[in-house]
């Protein structure tokens, strides 16, 4: 399970890690979005949760060429038949070993997938019955992260053109040996030079597009660190950077 972020805490990492992706014409298409960055984003959400909206990046064809383009997108997943938005909230993350037979999954999982950029996110530890104890998991270098995601349109008023609804989720997968001993699950990381392969629009091979999650999860131990962080990042009002320090 993955049910809080921290988010780009800066434009220019963010700019850094696209690069890796592709070339610098792929991204064009992106420019428009760099002019609007601090606006539409809160730089150095350290309390990202579902329902918010996340950065996700994805491909598009634009004049009947593939450009990457980044968006907002609501934190949980609205098939196009969801009869109403409260739907998201139960499918921030998506368990990759059966997104593409679920109904709620199947669609985006062929065409429409996606990368959502964070420099890390919370896990919760269960000690007993009553206590759990939160973990900030990061890559040590500091890099951004790029998760691998699906996303979908909803239009939440038929009658209503511009309602259409932008939405994603998060793949999850079974928790490496590193991190298992403080969640049985975890967010799948897409390593940078996968990237622009796994947003690809034209790949809608369901047995290629489980390969490369295949191949993510198996290249993710040791990439991650923990540490333990106070219990206040539980509560979504909660934000700003003193919730990923260090509490033992």
């Amino acid at each position: 399970m993955c049910g809080r972020l921290v988010g780009v805490k800066t434009k220019q990492g963010m700019e850094y890690r696209l690069q890796m992706l592709a070339d610098p014409a792929y991204w064009a298409w992106v420019n428009r979005f760099w002019a609007e960055f601090d606006q539409r984003i809160r730089v150095g959400n350290y309390n990202a949760g579902p329902m918010q909206e996340l950065p996700i990046i994805r491909e598009q064809l634009i004049e009947g060429e593939p450009q990457g383009s980044v968006d907002m997108a609501l934190w949980g997943l609205l098939p196009v038949w969801a009869k109403e938005k409260k739907q998201a909230v139960r499918a921030f993350n998506a368990r990759s070993e059966t997104a593409a037979e679920k109904p709620t999954f199947r669609s985006a999982y062929k065409k429409q997938r996606a990368l959502i950029p964070a420099s890390g996110y919370y896990e919760w530890q269960k000690l007993d019955a009553k206590n759990k104890q939160p973990f900030y998991i990061y890559p040590e270098a500091g890099e951004v992260l790029f998760f691998a995601g699906l996303y979908e349109w909803w239009q939440e008023d038929k009658d209503n053109p511009d309602s259409w609804i932008l939405s994603t989720t998060i793949l999850t997968a079974a928790a490496s040996d590193d991190m298992a001993v403080i969640h049985d699950r975890m967010p799948i990381v897409m390593p940078p030079e996968m990237g622009r392969d796994w947003i690809d629009s034209t790949q809608t091979d369901p047995i290629a597009v489980t390969a490369m999650l295949d191949e993510a999860v198996a290249r993710m131990p040791g990439t991650l660190t923990t540490r333990p962080v106070g219990p206040e990042v539980g509560n979504i009002r909660n934000n700003g950077p003193e919730l990923i320090e260090s509490r033992v």
